[in-house]
């Protein structure tokens, strides 16, 4: 099985997760926009993204975003028609943030987990 590799990118919690969930493998962590890991990472990403992207030709139905509202992402997603970008509420932060789009949509589809019924039976 080849090797998956994700980012996650944020400040306090959000961005320095102890351990990716089971099944995410590699998990590349940065505090802070500024910061020159976190601008390695992002070079990288885009690199990847495009790699995959023209293997697609341009597809972009094969893609979902998950990102912060306003971001530079969410304009990219939606011009290359992403199947669907998820807009994190800004509200969320933290330890908190697992509990968001940022925390259960790469999750649910490393899992396999139908996000919405799960949804509907929590509680």
């Amino acid at each position: 099985m080849a090797e998956k590799n994700n980012i996650f990118l944020g400040g306090g919690g959000a961005g320095k997760p102890p351990r990716p969930p089971k099944g995410l493998g590699k998990a590349n962590g940065g505090d802070a926009p500024e910061n020159p890991a976190v601008q390695a990472i992002v070079a990288r990403w885009e690199q990847h993204l495009r790699y995959f992207y023209e293997r697609t030709d341009g597809n972009g139905s094969q893609f979902c975003a998950v990102t912060d509202p306003g971001s530079p992402l969410v304009e990219l997603a939606r011009e290359r028609g992403f199947r669907h970008v998820f807009e994190n509420d800004p509200d969320i932060g933290g330890r908190y943030s697992a509990l968001s789009f940022f925390g259960l949509v790469p999750a649910a589809r490393a899992a396999a987990i139908n996000l919405n019924r799960a949804l509907r039976t929590a509680g």
